[in-house]
């Protein structure tokens, strides 16, 4: 699905990438998993995030700015037993966070639609971003805690 979004100059796209063209993105994505891997290195590899991706578990959904990928965020789509579809995005790596987030909310928003989703989920959201989420009407739900132990 390729949304495009409002953008002057006209070379801003939002696209979730098909499962047939992940092989041909995989080394367009490179720095961003090695990103999102320096997140949460205690956590993810980059062989994990690969092989979610290869086996369809990841939906990757793209932010492409005169052909460069700004933003990646990877997605799933979780069936809850009571019918709610969700649309989850447990990981994001990209740059320019405030300058796109615009685009890249209304693209997450459009492609939730198109594939009969009733709600966005982020999560592992920073600190930072909640401001600038709370500005397009997400909310907090469920904050995550942890302990060592």
């Amino acid at each position: 699905m390729d949304t495009k979004v409002q953008d002057t100059s006209n070379s801003v796209r939002f696209i979730a990438v098909p499962t047939y063209d992940v092989d041909g993105m995989l080394p367009k994505i490179e720095h961003l998993i090695i990103k999102m891997v320096d997140k949460y290195p205690d956590e993810i590899t980059e062989n994990y995030i690969i092989g979610k991706i290869i086996s369809g578990h990841f939906i990757m959904l793209m932010l492409i700015d005169n052909e460069e990928i700004v933003d990646l965020l990877l997605a799933h789509i979780n069936e809850c037993p009571t019918g709610l579809r969700l649309l989850e995005i447990p990981i994001q790596a990209g740059k320019g966070v405030i300058e796109y987030a615009k685009p890249v909310n209304q693209g997450v928003m459009d492609f939730a639609k198109a594939m009969d989703c009733s709600q966005v989920r982020g999560q592992s959201v920073r600190p930072g971003m909640v401001p600038i989420l709370k500005n397009f009407g997400w909310k907090i739900h469920h904050p995550e805690m942890m302990i060592e132990v």
